[in-house]
């Protein structure tokens, strides 16, 4: 699931996987730094935050809404591996890789690695942004769409595990991954699992912002505590009169009354995210029908005070700001969050000890 991990992660003068590298992170809220800006900034950083993170944590992909009926197929780019979920004939949920991981290319060309994961004209991969969901029509056009990812014999793919609680979808690409905690997950999730939701629309949203700072900016949280038990790695908190919650690492959920507003984060450059936005309402809950457009604004709000914030911080190194003082993270949830980064990029990763370096090139090209 990685480039070349046993010769680490090095940039900025930083070894990024080394816990001493974050020692000013880890403190008490009002105290902890924000993270070096390599975290936000460096390629080698997103290798690693890709290795150790996205292609190892359960991760929400989409929502039931997604993909509600028999042939839908929901693209998602985990880390830089490209996959799929799709609704089958016996209406359960299937997770595999796609046929065509990086839109055919067997190899990924070097204009594709300049540093940001820029836009192809192929399929999802790690260096593009995903497409819509591919929604079955019955006339074959979403068959010649979906071929790219499916193949013609779509049950010999690479199996991804997928889950789900209420309607959140949730994949995993790591083979040796734990088994998705729906129990406990349902009961730290209890104000979602409650509802019978409705989904009134959907938006991506694409801002200039490194994905964690983003985050911490869409919650901006008023106070913000871990929850208890095993599964997933969840926060939770109140932002603006709303209950808010974060499951590590790319899905926030802001609750106002019996309103839900579900949003995917998805790194596509290394300092831009999109947000795929989904709002929906308990279905036995009267509704006018203005709410999409007020959450969207709230979210849009929020996404540019981050954006602005993000470009400030890109400054901090340069002549004009090398006396100010490197800053406090002032937020509970980014605090939470980074804490979860920081546990996740300096544990030992297990490496196959029967690894071959070299052998026959088909070895390389399945």
């Amino acid at each position: 699931m990685s480039r070349r991990p046993e010769l680490g992660y090095f940039d900025e003068a930083l070894d990024l996987s080394s816990p001493s590298t974050y020692r000013q992170c880890d403190d008490v809220l009002g105290k902890a730094r924000l993270l070096p800006l390599a975290a936000y900034r460096s390629l080698e950083f997103a290798y690693l935050e890709d290795e150790r993170v996205w292609t190892r944590d359960w991760v929400c992909v989409g929502t039931q809404q997604d993909v509600s009926e028999i042939g839908d197929l929901l693209p998602f780019t985990l880390g830089n591996h490209g996959i799929h979920v799709r609704r089958d004939p016996d209406g359960e949920l299937r997770g595999a890789f796609n046929q065509a991981q990086h839109g055919g290319c067997r190899v990924v060309p070097d204009q594709c690695q300049g540093g940001t994961k820029t836009r192809c004209s192929f399929t999802s991969c790690g260096y593009s942004r995903d497409r819509m969901p591919i929604k079955a029509d019955g006339a074959g056009e979403s068959d010649a769409q979906a071929y790219q990812y499916l193949g013609l014999r779509p049950e010999r793919l690479l199996p991804v595990q997928v889950a789900s609680i209420g309607p959140l979808i949730f994949a995993n690409t790591d083979p040796n991954a734990p088994a998705f905690n729906g129990q406990d997950s349902e009961a730290s999730l209890m104000f979602l699992a409650k509802g019978e939701w409705t989904r009134l629309g959907t938006s991506w949203r694409e801002y200039d912002c490194n994905w964690k700072l983003l985050a911490q900016h869409l919650l901006s949280v008023d106070n913000f505590v871990a929850a208890d038990g095993e599964g997933l790695d969840i926060g939770f908190g109140t932002s603006a009169g709303m209950k808010v919650a974060w499951t590590f690492p790319g899905l926030l959920l802001l609750r106002k009354a019996t309103e839900l507003c579900v949003v995917i984060l998805q790194p596509v450059a290394l300092g831009r995210t999109v947000c795929r936005v989904q709002v929906f309402i308990d279905k036995n809950t009267f509704t006018a029908g203005d709410q999409l457009e007020v959450w969207f604004t709230s979210i849009d709000e929020r996404g540019e005070l981050a954006a602005a914030y993000y470009k400030e911080l890109m400054r901090w190194d340069l002549s004009e700001h090398s006396d100010d003082e490197y800053p406090l993270q002032s937020d509970s949830a980014g605090l939470w969050a980074q804490q979860q980064l920081v546990q996740r990029l300096t544990a030992q990763a297990s490496m196959p000890n029967d690894l071959k370096l070299f052998g026959n090139v088909r070895n390389y090209l399945i």
